[in-house]
């Protein structure tokens, strides 16, 4: 079975978290759930749904609901929301 090897190099980090095809997928990930779940806040929901397979937690929502609200200067915060769901640890790896 093909293993992996530890690594302390942030690049591979840093691609995934820049990479054209993380960026392009969060977008259309954040399109498709505005569109089924109409506002951010119920889409922020959905998000977590369908990238973790599970409800945020009280605390993630209070964080969420933050988030969204403050807004962001570099463009539309789902679309970032789910960059940052894309490059979790939970979404990254199997426990």
């Amino acid at each position: 079975c093909p293993r992996r090897e530890a690594t302390v190099s942030p690049l591979q980090a840093l691609a995934l978290l820049n990479g054209d095809l993380v960026v392009a997928e969060s977008a259309r990930l954040a399109d498709r759930l505005r569109d089924t779940a109409g506002d951010d806040a119920a889409a922020a929901e959905a998000a977590f749904a369908a990238v973790l397979c599970r409800a945020p937690d009280e605390a993630e929502r209070t964080r969420l609901r933050q988030f969204l609200a403050a807004g962001r200067s570099d463009g539309d915060p789902l679309v970032s929301l789910c960059r940052v769901l894309l490059n979790s640890n939970e979404f990254l790896h199997v426990d």
